[in-house]
């Protein structure tokens, strides 16, 4: 049997969220979608379309997809871009990705989470202003860098 193409994995997934998350469905039918090199992720996004590079899909099960897919959607639907102001880039983006782990801990048939996804209970129901705010203090005080103690 054929591998499906990136483009009917990601038409599977949509579908799947058509019945399971609808309100994911919706959001993922209206995003126009990109096909291009990003330089860091497989899915990126401006808060206006998601941006895909199809060679960072490589060796990525349907679950891993499924997860990395709904995680951007919720960056687009929580209007991460867009509040991001004048903070701090790689912490503002850190704090989004604490949040939305723990988003979707919570959620059900939305895939699974890679080894690098970030779940600290310690921020649950925590605002992504909140998280950032925590994060750049730590930051500021030396505590920030991740280690075994501190992820």
């Amino acid at each position: 049997m054929q591998e499906p193409s990136f483009d009917e994995a990601i038409e599977k997934i949509r579908v799947q969220f058509l019945f399971d998350h609808p309100f994911l469905s919706v959001l993922a039918l209206s995003i126009p979608h990109k096909y291009q090199t990003n330089p860091h992720m497989l899915f990126e996004t401006d808060g206006i379309s998601i941006r895909i590079d199809v060679s960072k899909a490589g060796g990525i099960d349907n679950n891993k997809l499924k997860y990395l897919y709904a995680h951007v959607l919720l960056h687009i639907l929580l209007k991460h871009p867009f509040r991001m102001k004048g903070r701090d880039k790689p912490t503002w983006n850190r704090s989004c990705d604490i949040v939305l782990g723990l988003l979707l801990s919570d959620f059900q048939r939305v895939g699974n989470a890679d080894d690098d996804a970030i779940i600290l209970e310690s921020f649950r129901d925590k605002s992504v202003e909140e998280v950032y705010h925590a994060l750049y203090r730590e930051s500021d005080e030396g505590e920030g860098t991740p280690d075994d103690t501190n992820p």
